[in-house]
């Protein structure tokens, strides 16, 4: 079975279920999940429900947490194809993030996977953004503007009037 990884926002500042959350929060975050990765393994699961998670298997690994921004951005590894591709078709567009408060601040215990459910977190990216088409940076037409703004550059570069320029 091949594995993936994804990225995604999952946290943000905001004051989100009565707590308001600042950069620093998102910072310790971060800082506790390094500082805990080899005793505290945050998995991607479905859902938050809380009665069903004994026993269910994981749908990928927490492997790196950074803040970008106001967001705080998680990259997820060994996420099984199937999950990889529900995300992909839009069937999961949102997650949410599940911490734990201790002395050292916010860690990371979870990311629950949202379908029909919808996030206290409204102000993250959905998921789809990361399966978006991105320019072929070595596309003819690329290519194309790049040859002609260089020629351009040149001509500009040795024109001595307007009409020079452009002829």
């Amino acid at each position: 079975m091949d594995n993936y990884s994804l990225e995604a926002e999952i946290f943000a500042t905001g004051d989100w279920n009565d707590r308001e959350f600042s950069r620093t929060d998102l910072e310790t975050i971060a800082a506790n999940f390094r500082k805990y990765q080899e005793r505290i393994k945050p998995p991607l699961k479905l859902g938050h429900r809380e009665d069903t998670a004994c026993g269910q298997p994981s749908l990928g690994w927490v492997k790196e947490l950074y803040v970008k921004g106001q967001k705080l951005v998680a990259r997820f590894a060994e996420v099984p194809a199937i999950v990889y591709n529900a995300v992909q078709k839009g069937l999961y567009k949102r997650v949410s993030s599940e911490l734990w408060q201790s002395d050292d601040g916010y860690i990371l215990k979870a990311v629950a996977l949202l379908g029909a459910d919808l996030p206290a977190v409204d102000n993250l990216s959905d998921l789809t953004v990361y399966f978006e088409e991105t320019t072929d940076l070595f596309s003819p037409q690329t290519l194309k503007l790049e040859f002609a703004m260089t020629n351009l550059k040149i001509k500009s570069d040795t024109a001595l009037n307007f009409e020079e320029l452009y002829n």
